[in-house]
């Protein structure tokens, strides 16, 4: 009952009527006395007990109250269920439809289903599981959520999950925890492929006796990897980063690492505890300064300083011992000076160039090709990849993002260009180029596939098998710049913690 609806009209089912009515006790009188000449011409009486009232919002407490007196009839309560269905929904749809999760769970977890053959199990599927929400799908709009679990519970039914639970008692009887982890991350080729024995310690997954020998010898301290990559990605020239590095590996004869293979030095005189102090002081040199921008600046030109100072000293240093040269104090800080002051304006030049050209590094495809750029990012122990596809315009046609259990960023970026390219067949594009900023991974997929690195071997070869599936696929690398709305995706995911696929058509005035 409204207050605004039609005086009456009704829904015949097969064993029941609904009918509508305004809520007042006018048109309520009426159909009430129609209900009683309709029992006595057809002799048959209404069960008021079984019967229910649905009011509208709008009718007020004691409206409601009134006209379930004079019907003798009760509120139909919110959960109510009719034909196998709600009655109504609430602003949570997945906890409305979770009687579907519960109905197929009763079903496939029965008794009678545990000493079930596989064709059993195929046929309890058929005509059971996948027949069970039939009337709710044709009468509601059921949410992803809820159809993705009851996938999920069909699934676990054909597989068994008790297999899958001996599985996972026998990897933790025989590996720890970290070997669980990296079990559990193998990525599974598409084709079957012979096992074969990996050296982890070799990029490509080759024995050599240099590798051996190398690891058999390798320094007792161990320095944090963000060290080197910071120490590659200063801006100075190449060959003070080689100084920087032999000096933090220990293999330039320096004061500490004498003192600590002599006895006539003492390591408690020197003012620098290790080598790798000195890689830390020229990458992260302690400097602050209320101007961000500034400091960053400050940074640069203070890590050029520092390595142009050491290289100056190692080579006075050879000039000294093996050529017996003679300097002069003023002359050499007058040189190194000149040199820092080359350096620091070569930085500032190569600056103002990247700034110049910075908005047209990304270009847009030619007419019928679709490019989808692709990135990765690392969090902890988990990565999120993003994909957005473009046209010939510029224009964003679709973006996508999700999480994977990945740490390592060269899987990352793999994954990323495996499920563009799985993307791309889903959405039958034709001509495809897929750019990435992952160099390494790129190399690859145009190299032989048993010169690649043992961890993408998977999935080089899943990609190359996908790639065959376009009448025209080519893979780019590009540099970061050309990635801005893939890394701003990837971002996304990390805080909504959930993947997404974006419709749009988006200008190509935006940010690449």
């Amino acid at each position: 009952m409204n207050v605004g609806g039609p005086d009456f009209t009704n829904v015949m089912f097969a064993d029941d009527i609904m009918l509508f009515s305004k809520a007042n006790v006018t048109n309520v009188s009426v159909l009430n006395s129609c209900l009683d000449k309709y029992c006595s011409w057809s002799g048959q009486l209404i069960n008021r007990t079984k019967s229910g009232i649905i009011f509208s919002k709008m009718v007020h407490l004691n409206q409601k109250r009134r006209l379930k007196q004079l019907l003798q009839m009760k509120k139909v309560p919110e959960n109510a269920f009719y034909l196998g269905a709600p009655l109504f929904t609430s602003r949570s749809r997945s906890k409305d439809f979770k009687y579907l999760q519960d109905k197929l769970e009763t079903r496939l977890t029965g008794w009678r289903s545990k000493n079930l053959s596989w064709a059993s199990h195929c046929t309890l599927i058929k005509s059971v599981a996948q027949a069970l929400p039939t009337y709710s799908f044709s009468t509601f709009d059921v949410p992803t959520v809820v159809c993705d679990k009851l996938d999920a519970m069909t699934r676990r039914f054909w597989w068994n999950p008790k297999s899958v639970r001996k599985f996972e008692e026998k990897l933790l009887e025989l590996f720890d925890d970290e070997s669980i982890n990296a079990i559990k991350r193998i990525v599974i080729p598409a084709a079957p492929s012979l096992d074969k024995l990996v050296w982890i310690l070799d990029a490509k997954g080759k024995f050599s006796v240099k590798s051996a020998f190398n690891i058999n010898h390798a320094p007792m301290q161990i320095v944090d990897e963000s060290l080197w990559s910071q120490l590659w990605k200063l801006k100075i020239h190449d060959r003070y980063k080689l100084l920087v590095w032999r000096i933090a590996t220990g293999i330039l004869p320096t004061r500490l690492t004498v003192a600590q293979n002599s006895r006539a030095i003492h390591s408690s005189l020197l003012t620098v505890t290790s080598c790798q102090d000195i890689l830390k002081f020229i990458c992260n040199p302690c400097i602050l300064f209320d101007d961000q921008h500034k400091t960053k600046v400050l940074l640069e030109q203070t890590s050029i300083q520092f390595a142009t100072t050491l290289d100056s000293i190692w080579t006075l240093r050879n000039k000294v011992v093996h050529e017996n040269f003679k300097f002069n104090v003023l002359v050499q800080i007058g040189n190194l000076e000149v040199r820092i002051i080359e350096h620091i304006q070569a930085l500032v030049e190569s600056a103002d160039a990247d700034d110049s050209i910075c908005s047209k590094v990304w270009n847009a495809p030619p007419l019928g090709i679709v490019k989808l750029n692709v990135d990765a990012r690392i969090r902890v122990d988990q990565a999120a990849i993003a994909v957005v596809a473009r046209n010939h315009r510029g224009f964003i046609i679709k973006a996508w993002a999700k999480l994977i259990d990945f740490s390592d960023p060269t899987m990352a970026e793999a994954a990323a260009i495996t499920w563009a390219l799985e993307l791309a067949v889903i959405e039958k594009f034709e001509h495809i180029c897929i750019e990435s900023d992952a160099k390494v991974y790129v190399d690859a997929l145009a190299a032989p596939i048993d010169d690649c690195l043992w961890k993408i071997h998977a999935l080089i070869s899943m990609s190359l098998k996908l790639a065959l599936k376009f009448s025209s696929c080519n893979f780019h690398w590009v540099k970061r710049n050309a990635n801005q709305v893939d890394s701003c995706s990837c971002q996304g995911c990390f805080l909504s913690y959930t993947p997404f696929c974006l419709f749009c058509i988006v200008s190509s005035n935006l940010c690449c």
